[in-house]
């Protein structure tokens, strides 16, 4: 099994991030080439797509409270996600559970794509 990272910059467009978004929305093709040429031997190729986490790339969309705030209220689930919430992702990707899935972006965004 494969599971790749991208980032949901893939979908969001924002200023002074093209080189970013476009690198990550390949990598969410380059999965789905992976899946079709690897499926026949039986490997599992998926990917995630995390929204803003915890983690020190918070701080490049702005150091400042109220935005940083503002970004968060837009978040359905109202939170930043964590570190574990992405590897829980990837945990169920790798698992026999998701046995029948490949090809696949999960989006682990607490539903911010969709505001």
């Amino acid at each position: 099994m494969v599971v790749n990272v991208a980032s949901i910059a893939a979908y969001v467009v924002r200023t002074m991030s093209s080189a970013y978004s476009a690198s990550t929305a390949a990598v969410e093709h380059l999965t789905k080439f992976q899946a079709v040429e690897l499926g026949p031997q039986g490997v599992r190729v998926n990917a995630v797509a995390p929204g803003m986490i915890g983690t020190d790339m918070i701080s490049w969309g702005t150091d400042e409270p109220a935005a940083l705030q503002a970004a968060v209220e837009a978040i359905p689930l109202r939170r930043v996600g964590s570190p574990g919430d992405v590897s829980d992702a990837i945990l169920f990707l790798l698992s026999d559970t998701s046995r029948f899935v490949t090809g696949h972006t999960l989006v682990v965004d607490g539903g911010g794509r969709h505001r």
